[in-house]
């Protein structure tokens, strides 16, 4: 069993999951609340859940630590309009470079793109 397989099945003995866990392969974007350079990084989710994502990283991060999570959705809307879930929460647990992270708050925003100034913009022409 690998380490984000039993991080994932963890739980207090008698206790069931009451959300259930989707794998998800996803790039994502992190800054711990504590800021600077090393609160930020990439990673990539592992499984998530209403309440929760398992999240893959270079660096071990702290267990209660208030996380901002940029995950690059998957799905588009409407096949064309690329999403990004926006996550706010914090660190349960880590084991190696995984992560549990609990979700408190989340939203679904249009993905930024990236212009020729370097500049981040909404790409208009996909709205509508």
């Amino acid at each position: 069993m690998t380490s984000a397989t039993a991080l994932a099945r963890e739980r207090p003995a008698g206790q069931r999951r009451s959300h259930h866990r989707y794998p998800m392969g996803a790039d994502v974007e992190y800054q711990l609340a504590a800021g600077g350079p090393a609160g930020r990084g990439n990673g990539r989710t592992v499984n998530i859940s209403s309440r929760g994502v398992l999240l893959q990283t270079e660096t071990v991060l702290p267990a209660g630590a208030s996380i901002a999570l940029q995950v690059a959705w998957p799905v588009k809307l409407e096949r064309q309009i690329a999403l990004s879930l926006h996550i706010r929460g914090y660190t349960l647990r880590s084991d190696g470079d995984f992560t549990a992270i609990r979700i408190e708050r989340h939203e679904f925003r249009i993905r930024r793109q990236i212009t020729n100034g370097g500049e981040g913009a909404p790409d208009r022409s996909q709205q509508r």
